[in-house]
């Protein structure tokens, strides 16, 4: 059961309003959601705001436009989502992004969030029990201990970042996580072509495979977020 909270109307929070701007964007995206799900992101938004003005989880700039620059920025990467009730493992994870959004999508997610801040993966615990995500697990490292562990090797089917890290960096770490066929999701900004460049030495070397289907995936207030997608061979 979701842990029900009270939408602080001093924060300037209109449930209503935000419900309706998120129904609009996801379903721009081609994505149906349910009043349950409306309801998590109405709680994970209020947490947000909270827990930000306390410390900083995201950056105050887009504090303000958490629907736009979090949620559904997060949830265009869901079409990506291959195996909706497979392991999956958010680098970087930060506030939570993207790989709570998708868990709210998508239940059955496997789900592993990563953040070598303890302020942050505090927040991502407290959100866990908030919103009673379950099959999901919080780990407080940096990305490149993952390499270290053993039980890590291999099992993933998804390993997704948002502009969190170098994308030789991800290549090197998920051929180490993910399983055959497994699949990285890097979410860039407009520097992408130049990263896909820089790695593709990295991509030969460590059977990374780069997927046909990169593209433009949108433009969210007028910034663009591009999708790189490599598959393990």
């Amino acid at each position: 059961m979701v842990h029900r909270t009270r939408i602080d109307r001093q924060e300037g929070v209109r449930p209503a309003k935000i419900a309706s701007e998120l129904r609009q964007k996801v379903s721009g995206l081609g994505i149906a959601i349910d009043d349950d799900q409306i309801n998590r992101f109405l709680i994970y938004y209020n947490e947000l705001k909270v827990w930000n003005s306390r410390m900083n989880i995201v950056s105050k700039h887009s504090i303000d436009e958490i629907v736009t620059r979090h949620f559904v920025d997060s949830l265009v990467s869901m079409r990506y989502v291959n195996r909706p009730n497979g392991f999956l493992i958010d680098l970087g994870s930060g506030g939570g992004f993207p790989g709570v959004p998708l868990k709210i999508m998508l239940p059955d997610l496997n789900l592993f969030l990563l953040d070598s801040s303890r302020k942050k993966t505090s927040f991502l615990s407290h959100l866990r029990v908030k919103l009673d995500l379950n099959k999901t697990e919080i780990l407080r490292m940096r990305a490149e201990y993952l390499l270290t562990e053993p039980r890590f090797g291999g099992i993933f089917d998804i390993v997704i970042s948002r502009a969190a890290f170098k994308l030789s960096e991800l290549l090197i770490w998920s051929s180490y996580l993910l399983r055959r066929g497994g699949r990285l999701i890097a979410i860039k900004g407009t520097n992408l072509q130049k990263e896909l460049l820089d790695a593709k030495q990295t991509a030969a070397q460590t059977q990374m495979e780069l997927n046909a289907d990169n593209s433009n995936a949108s433009s969210i207030n007028n910034h663009a977020k591009h999708i790189a997608i490599y598959n393990r061979s």
